[in-house]
């Protein structure tokens, strides 16, 4: 009368390995959500602003991490601009804007090699800007919106950088590293695949 039971035996365990594997990917995979309360316009955004220019994304520089081999997660990354234009403000030929580095965090949504007019205001650490302040396509804006802004000036010389931490990886940052949970989750597969046929054995 076992006979069912014991058969499925190694289904189950199939089964609990999948799910130990799930879990180990799943692990490093934080849920968040960005909303943003209004959608203001142009001019309405640049005059909560302290630089406004357009832009070209050409690269992204992300914090250098302690322990080689990691990222540094859903931290901050600096979005690298060639700049064409400044329209409030100053802005450097190479300016760097400091965002978090996931959408889902508020960050930028950009993509390199497109124009944007960059909204951005001041930090301590150099420029920041993020999903909600206004930033978007260059093919999106006017000339009169841009206008309404300000006179185009010419960026300075040079490069607009942003100090970017140095990041300490924290136990749920090492935890999501692919050469930390995939031998655990192998490990566990091998585990519960083990356990399963020990008691098949046992019952047969």
């Amino acid at each position: 009368m076992n006979r069912p039971l014991l058969s499925s035996s190694p289904r189950i365990g199939g089964v609990l390995a999948a799910g130990a594997l799930a879990l180990g990917l799943a692990s490093g995979t934080p849920c968040h959500a960005c909303s943003c309360a209004q959608s203001l316009t142009i001019a309405g955004s640049a005059a909560d602003a302290d630089v406004v220019f357009v832009g070209t994304l050409v690269d992204t520089r992300e914090p250098v991490v302690r322990v080689p081999g990691t990222t540094p997660g859903a931290g901050t990354v600096a979005r690298v601009f060639e700049v064409s234009e400044v329209r409030k403000g100053e802005a450097r030929a190479r300016t760097e804007i400091a965002t978090a580095s996931s959408g889902a965090s508020c960050g930028l949504e950009v993509q390199e090699g497109r124009t944007y007019v960059v909204v951005a205001r001041a930090s301590a650490d150099g420029l920041r800007a993020d999903l909600c302040g206004g930033t978007r396509l260059l093919a999106a804006t006017t000339a009169d919106d841009l206008d309404g802004i300000g006179a185009a000036s010419a960026p300075g010389a040079g490069t607009l950088a942003v100090d970017l931490p140095v990041v300490e990886p924290t136990l749920a940052n090492l935890a999501s590293q692919p050469f930390v949970w995939m031998p655990a989750a192998g490990l566990s597969a091998a585990l519960v695949t083990v356990v399963a046929l020990l008691w098949r054995r046992r019952r047969a």
